[in-house]
């Protein structure tokens, strides 16, 4: 299956792997290799979903089904576990529900049925132990979902406090990956054996009554994420098989696989469908008839699938030519000038695609001079993401204004506030950035510690500042770090970093760039939040939800996506009505005016974009290989590829 288990962000992987060290000589038609560039965490089913690290959903998403996904091409969503369509919204008393019918005659990989009990444990465990932060905060937000039934074996009752939006219901709970209750409910109450005080408060209950009861929920929480998930029953294409951490990752075919053998069609005119011989037909969105956009049958095909862990993007690309691997996964594919470098390679294949993705500069604004909306603007004027872009980078990139991709036509809003930008669109020069920059930080009560301030030096092209920036209350702004990725990691990020630094020194802001690597520095960003200013990637969803996460009050938790900490009241009632609207028509305007804010506030800036490039090697066998997003954001790829 393929975009069928997109998740919250449209976090999508897979692709294959062998064992790191075998050579071209390895050519098992058995096994599917990819290489990855860290190496996962290691987290169980619901600490995965929590931080939502890249490189544990790559390994993870091939084991995995929920209630529904999206259809290949055209996005739309379709039924994955659930064997139709939910029911519409009704009112029942106070709440709002919804029924689900799931499929009969899906298993786990040990054999036992999937049933409504597993998605009611499930979901009713993210919401005892209040999980927040990465995928949870849409499938479970206790703001709008209240409990989950299991009406009879095989329905589904979803049981909302208030009426919720697309965001929270067909494009947030209705997308949960579900656990199996026979394997993981023993554990869990193990793990919270003797704990009391788990049950959420009524209404209107006093703070400190709340504040004690979300203490409790995120012990508990921890206590969850630390289960060990050992053989683990798992409903998708692949099972966990072995592992030597820092080296590589084995899943094996799950030989209990629903869909395997199943049939995927779309049409031109959008209709969906699939067949399983002498099973079922599903088919919607129209009459399944005419012209095909795509249509493949799923497997898998192979019996294993390896993922070699790299220590840097050089390696894993020489790998990659040497025949070790048949792709790699990255999740800003290869730069445009490695990917050129290999095209001449017989054995390889290279495609690019549009990119879901950008890169971003996040600030803490629970610090000074962070949390100050001038000091923001202020560096986000004095970045130049064209130069870096265009002079530096040698067009392997093009700069972003916007969080969400243009390519998304449906949702981007065009002629967003521009900072470092004359009124016609046009890039402001180096000496009209540092005025502007300068002009934006005095009227906002700062100064330098020289009594004087920064001047453009045009013999140099460089500004000339002599003192340090004094906060409006006259103290020094601190040192103050940039973390970013490694050069080896990704070249792009690292140099966006180290010009940006260089252009703050210049006006008197102290910074220095610290590298790190990939999953130390989702450990200092998302997890401790131990930071001044960070530069990393995300994926935009095809539903703008991720809008309101990123800046929402109730995510800047530890393990939220609310990393920075940004509060705005304003906001927070644009995230809500965007969670709230039910039809494109009402939530189009709500989405178009949080941009705005966004633009204006800048709690991040949004950096530069490259369309994805990926290689692979051509004993592969793929459905189709042009796609938004690329190859690896194709959820449950290895289940459909074939090798020759």
């Amino acid at each position: 299956m393929t975009r069928r288990m997109l998740t919250k962000f449209g976090l999508t992987f897979a692709i294959l792997a062998t064992l790191a060290g075998c050579g071209g000589a390895f050519q098992d038609k058995n096994v599917y290799r990819i290489g990855i560039l860290a190496q996962p965490t290691a987290g169980n089913f619901w600490g995965i979903h929590a931080i939502a690290n890249y490189w544990d959903l790559a390994v993870q998403s091939p084991m995995r089904l929920s209630l529904f996904g999206v259809s290949d091409q055209r996005f739309q969503i379709i039924p994955q576990l659930a064997a139709d369509f939910a029911s519409p919204l009704i009112p029942e008393g106070d709440a709002w529900v919804s029924t689900v019918k799931l499929r009969d005659g899906v298993r786990w990989s040990d054999g036992k049925p999937l049933t409504a009990r597993d998605v009611a444990f499930t979901l009713n465990t993210a919401l005892r132990f209040g999980l927040a932060g990465g995928n949870w905060s849409a499938w479970a937000d206790a703001d709008y979902l209240s409990a989950v039934e299991a009406v009879d074996e095989l329905t589904v009752k979803f049981i909302y406090a208030s009426k919720p939006g697309m965001a929270r219901h067909e494009w947030g709970t209705l997308l949960a990956s579900i656990a199996a209750e026979h394997y993981w409910q023993p554990l869990v109450e193990a793990a919270v054996e003797g704990m009391t005080g788990l049950e959420r408060p009524a209404a209107g209950a006093d703070d400190k009554i709340w504040e004690a009861y979300q203490a409790r929920q995120a012990e508990a929480a921890e206590k969850l994420y630390a289960l060990a998930n050992k053989n683990e029953p798992v409903s998708g294409a692949f099972v966990f098989s072995k592992e030597e951490p820092g080296s590589f990752i084995e899943l094996a075919a799950n030989k209990n696989y629903f869909f395997s053998g199943v049939a995927f069609t779309g049409f031109e005119n959008g209709a969906y469908q699939e067949e399983k011989p002498k099973g079922y037909s599903f088919a919607a969105y129209g009459t399944p008839e005419g012209e095909k956009s795509y249509a493949y049958k799923s497997g898998p095909f192979v019996s294993k699938t390896v993922y070699s862990v790299y220590s840097d993007l050089n390696a894993a690309v020489l790998a990659l030519q040497s025949g070790e691997i048949d792709i790699l996964l990255n999740p800003q594919g290869l730069p445009s000038g490695l990917a050129e470098s290999v095209e001449s390679d017989s054995n390889l294949e290279v495609v690019k695609n549009e990119s879901v993705a950008f890169r971003f500069l996040a600030f803490n604004t629970r610090r000074d001079p962070m949390k100050d909306a001038a000091f923001r603007q202020a560096v986000a004027t004095l970045l130049d993401r064209e130069f870096l872009t265009d002079s530096i980078l040698q067009g392997a990139a093009y700069p972003l204004h916007s969080f969400v991709p243009e390519a998304n036509t449906a949702w981007h809003k065009p002629d967003l506030p521009r900072w470092g930008y004359l009124p016609d669109g046009t890039p402001m020069s180096r000496e009209e950035r540092v005025t502007k920059a300068v002009e934006l930080l005095v009227a906002a009560g700062y100064s330098w510690s020289d009594d004087t301030i920064p001047v453009w030096d045009a013999n140099n092209g460089v500004a000339a500042a002599t003192g340090t920036l004094l906060l409006p209350d006259g103290e020094e702004v601190p040192a103050l770090e940039l973390l970013s990725l490694s050069y080896g990691y990704d070249p792009l990020r690292a140099t966006f970093a180290i010009w940006t630094a260089q252009w703050l020194n210049e006006v008197g802001i102290p910074v220095r760039v610290k590298q790190l690597g990939f999953n130390a520095l989702i450990a200092r960003t998302i997890q401790e939040q131990d930071f001044d200013m960070f530069i990393l990637g995300n994926q935009a969803g095809l539903f703008p939800s991720y809008l309101s996460d990123f800046w929402r009050s109730s995510e800047a938790v530890k393990g939220g996506r609310n990393a920075g900490g940004y509060s705005n009241r304003a906001f927070d009632q644009l995230s809500d009505q965007l969670l709230t609207c039910a039809t494109y028509e009402e939530c189009k305007p709500v989405a178009d005016q949080i941009q705005v804010l966004i633009a204006n506030a800048v709690p991040w800036i949004p950096l530069f974009d490259t369309g994805i490039y990926e290689v692979y090697n051509k004993r592969l066998a793929f459905p189709y290989t042009q796609t938004f997003g690329g190859l690896q954001y194709l959820y449950g790829l290895p289940s459909v590829v074939a090798i020759q």
